[in-house]
Formats: C-alpha cells, sequence, structure tokens
C-alpha cells in the first residue's frame, strides 16, 4: 500500500516536472520573439528605444524596412535622433516630455532633442523622469524685468487660447512676450480665477511701452530715431520666404515682428513688422500694407495675376507726415540695396499694387 502511494507520489511529481518544462518552452519562442537589438555602434539605446513601440507608432517605417530589428533600430538613431527629431521611441520616454518637465534642461539644450535623450540615457538621478505630461515646469515668468506670476501661467494660457499654441507651441519666452504684448492689455486672462480687470490694470502698471515692448527694447538700444529703425529692420538676414512664410501666411503682424526681434532674420512680414512696431514706438501714423509687387521672371508660391501681369505677394509699411502717406519698404532696401524710406510710389525700381490695410494704430 505504501509502496502505491510513492509511484503515485512519484508520478505526479514527473508530471509536474514535465509540466513545467513545457511551459519555459512554450515560452521561450514568445520571449524570442519579443527580444530586439538597442546597441547601435556601440551605444545602448534600450532606456529610449523600444522595437514594438516603434513599430506600432510608425508603422510605415517598419513596413519600408520589412521588420527588420536591426534596421528599425538603425533608422531611429540615423533618422530619429541624427534628425533631431522630437518623438517617443518608447512609452515612458520622450524628449519632449522631459522638456516640459526640467527647466534647468531646457535652458541648456534649448530645441535639441537628440540631447535631452543621451541626457536621460546618461542620468544618475539628476533627472529620473521621463515620463508623459502636459504641463511645463518651471516657465518663465519675468519680462522686460517686470514679474507676471500674479496674473500668468503658461499651462493655462496655452490651453486657453488655441492660436497662441498653434503659433508658438511650448516656446515659453514667445508665449509669454505674445501673452504680455497682446492679451493682457486686452483684458484677456492668463491665470484660473484672475479677472480681466486686474489683468488689464496689472499690464497698464507694468508696460513702460506704447504697444509693443519688443520694438521699444530695440529702440532703447539703436535709439529713438525712425531712420535707425528702418536700417535695423532691413538689415535682418533674409529668410523663409517660400516655405517658412507660406506655412505662416495667416500670422498677425505681431507674429512675424516678434519673430524677427528674436531671429535676427525673416522675409518681407519681419522686416516690415518690426519696423512698423517701432515706427508706432515712435509716436508715427502708420499701417502695413499687403499687396504685390510686380516681378520679373520670378514666381514664388504667393505670385498671382493681375490684369495680364505677374506681381508676387508682398508687405510693407507706409507712415503719415502731415497728412499725405509716403511708402517705407525694408525689404526693397535688403533686396536691391537701393532705398525706399519716406519715398513715394513710382519712386525705386519696384512697382507696387496695394490690396488691404492689414494693421494699422489709429
Amino acid at each position: 500500500m505504501m509502496g502505491n502511494k510513492i509511484r503515485s507520489s512519484g508520478k505526479k511529481c514527473v508530471l509536474s516536472c514535465v509540466f513545467f518544462l513545457l511551459m519555459i518552452f512554450v515560452s521561450l519562442p514568445v520571449s524570442a520573439a519579443s527580444s530586439y537589438p538597442t546597441v547601435y555602434k556601440g551605444v545602448n539605446y534600450k532606456k529610449v528605444y523600444d522595437y514594438n513601440y516603434y513599430i506600432k507608432k510608425y508603422p510605415s517605417v517598419a513596413k519600408s524596412l520589412k521588420y527588420d530589428k536591426q534596421k528599425v533600430l538603425q533608422y531611429y538613431v540615423v533618422n530619429h535622433l541624427g534628425k533631431n527629431v522630437c518623438r517617443p521611441a518608447c512609452a515612458n520616454f520622450s524628449p519632449g516630455w522631459y522638456f516640459l518637465r526640467y527647466k534647468d534642461l531646457r535652458r541648456k539644450y534649448g530645441y535639441d532633442w537628440k540631447k535631452y535623450v543621451y541626457a536621460y540615457m546618461n542620468d544618475k538621478g539628476a533627472h529620473p523622469n521621463g515620463t508623459y505630461t502636459n504641463q511645463m515646469s518651471g516657465y518663465r515668468t519675468t519680462y522686460m524685468g517686470k514679474d507676471y506670476k500674479a496674473i500668468y501661467d503658461l499651462n493655462y494660457v496655452v490651453k486657453t487660447y488655441k492660436d497662441v499654441f498653434e503659433m508658438y507651441g511650448w516656446d515659453e519666452n514667445n508665449v509669454l512676450k505674445y501673452y504680455v504684448a497682446v492679451l493682457a492689455p486686452k483684458g484677456k486672462s492668463g491665470k484660473k480665477g484672475v479677472t480681466p480687470e486686474v489683468t488689464k490694470k496689472t499690464a497698464a502698471k507694468n508696460k513702460k511701452w506704447k504697444r509693443y515692448p519688443e520694438a521699444y527694447a530695440v529702440l532703447q538700444t539703436i535709439g529713438k530715431d525712425l531712420r535707425k529703425a528702418y536700417n535695423w529692420s532691413a538689415s535682418l538676414k533674409y529668410y523663409g520666404h517660400n516655405e517658412w512664410a507660406k506655412r505662416n501666411r495667416n500670422r498677425d503682424v505681431t507674429f512675424f515682428a516678434l519673430y524677427g526681434f528674436e531671429r535676427k532674420k525673416g522675409p518681407c512680414q519681419t522686416m516690415n513688422g518690426t519696423f512698423y512696431q517701432m515706427a508706432t514706438e515712435l509716436g508715427y501714423k502708420a499701417r502695413v500694407i499687403k499687396g504685390g509687387v510686380r516681378v520679373s521672371g520670378r514666381t514664388y508660391w504667393g505670385s498671382y495675376k493681375k490684369n495680364g501681369k505677374w506681381y508676387n505677394t508682398h508687405y510693407w509699411v507706409e507712415i503719415n507726415h502731415n497728412g499725405t502717406w509716403y511708402l517705407y519698404d525694408p525689404n526693397y532696401t535688403n533686396e536691391m540695396h537701393g532705398d525706399a524710406f519716406k519715398t513715394r510710389y513710382g519712386r525705386n525700381h519696384w512697382t507696387y499694387s496695394a490690396d488691404a490695410v492689414v494693421e494699422k494704430n489709429y
């Protein structure tokens, strides 16, 4: 009887062992199928890269590479990191989330996304959290020597004013500038619970400028003179006439002006926008004109035909002197190296056709 029990117990033990080994055997192919390389040219990207997440996130890439795991990893390193693209390659880290979470890294790396990736990979505990967030921490609140934290919350602004986020995204400097220059003077609340009245009062108390703080700041540096303002705008590096200007064609004058003041470059919109704002700060009656200039053999994305002749979409400034409107075009000076300061139409090599006043200060 005892022997039967021992034999029965032995059978159960053997069956358990076989079952256990079978489970291991069955699980091995699954484990092997889910494994993937993470080392490329001696660097291990395991902390920031998950093949399964990546091919699900970017199926066209995976398909084009026939799901070759090593090639997909190579693509991530060369075309994702190498081209400074801000997109997650795993579920628990994105350079964009890291950017939002740590202000010291933002100050250090700006928009160099691959540096955030390598910083996270090599982090020793100072910046451990790369998980999802939709809130910027430690954003700037001080502008032109005044702190706006009593009326300003960047996270509230970008979620409340969709056009602001569309223009600037998480650019904490330009979101603050736009809020101070455009929204606050109109009483547009920038923080939950702050009334329009308090917003307007605080904005009026803090400002030193008439309407445009960035224009005011430049004039403080170059001198309060219209000719100096014109020359400053005409000296901007010519940039972005085609694709960049096309993408931003519906932006307002302030958008282009802020871009010009900050980047010191841009197409005609930035040159005329910066000059218009400085002219306003100097007290001149001014307006921005949208229209066209005659082109000779050149057509751009904004070119159009009028009365059988080709015009290129263009912006310029008019200023009123003693009841007469004069043409100012810093872009003409930039491109043609001629003078279009306080001149009349037909006095330079461009033929202008005005269509609309897009902004005025009167």
